[in-house]
Formats: structure tokens, C-alpha cells, sequence
């Protein structure tokens, strides 16, 4: 998904530049008011692009963030399913779902891992929990640790 949203972030900011300094180049050679409209176009495609890559980033930073600061809890494993919010080619992602209370007020969250193309299940082996890290003040902000239980894929 992250190299999905990278490689269209990158296609959506190049041809918003092109669009861009194409509709200013004509405009200015040309003297075409008709030109803004190409120009306005370029910069929609420019800024979807830009928004993309740094929502991309933003999201990569802050898992890395909660990776190193966050609160380390342990939480039960319930299942190993499919991500239906994301199709691609017909398929669904694989992620683990787990789950631990707050003992700050009592909620059961259910935690989510990053996605998976091919089946974790075989790597969790006979483990029945998974490291998440949280923010203390939010768990709905959450990094589930995979790091060498699951390999990445090659």
C-alpha cells in the first residue's frame, strides 16, 4: 500500500508540474487567458501529489515515533484476516488482529497490523500475543510490532 500511494503521489505531482509551468510557459508566450485553466489544472494535480507524499511520510514518521517512544504492551492475538478496506487486483491484504484492555479505563482495543500479501499465520507459530505500541494519552495510536516474527516479503 505504501509503494502504491508513493508511485501515485509521484505521478500526480509530475504531471501537475508539467501542467503547471506548461500552462504558465503558453500563457506568457502566448497572451492566452484560456491557459489559467491548464495552469489551475496543473496545480490540483500538483497539490493532490504533494498531499499524497506527505501524508505517506507523515504516516511512516509517526509509526517509527511510536515504534521508539510509545508504551509496550502485550495484546492477545484473536485472528488472522483479511483487510477489506484495500482491493487490489481482486485481493484482499492479510493483517493480525489483536487485542489488550487499558487498565487506565477498562476498554478492550482491537489492534491492527500493517498489511500483509501472503499468510502470516505460519510465522506466529504458537505465539498467542504480539507487542503493540501505543501512546499512553491515545491507544487509538498504535504500532503493532511484527518486526522479526513476520519476515517482510522478498
Amino acid at each position: 500500500m505504501e509503494l502504491v500511494l508513493k508511485i501515485v503521489g509521484g505521478i500526480f505531482a509530475a504531471l501537475g508540474a508539467v501542467f503547471g509551468f506548461l500552462g504558465l510557459f503558453l500563457l506568457y508566450k502566448l497572451s492566452f487567458t484560456p491557459m489559467l485553466v491548464f495552469c489551475a489544472l496543473g496545480g490540483i494535480f500538483l497539490a493532490v501529489g504533494i498531499g499524497l507524499l506527505v501524508a505517506q511520510s507523515q504516516i511512516r514518521r509517526r509509526r517509527a515515533r511510536l515504534l521508539d517512544e510509545g508504551q509496550r504492551i502485550l495484546a492477545d492475538i484473536v485472528e488472522v484476516g483479511y483487510d477489506t478496506r484495500v482491493c487490489v487486483n481482486g485481493r484482499y491484504p492479510l493483517v493480525i488482529r489483536c487485542q489488550a484492555v487499558n487498565p487506565a479505563d477498562g476498554c478492550v482495543y482491537v489492534f491492527q497490523s500493517q498489511a500483509f500479501w501472503f499468510d502470516p499465520a505460519p510465522f506466529l507459530g504458537d505465539r498467542t500475543q504480539l507487542p503493540v505500541y501505543v501512546d499512553p494519552d491515545n491507544y487509538r495510536h498504535y504500532a503493532v510490532d511484527t518486526e522479526g516474527i513476520v519476515p517482510a516479503k522478498g
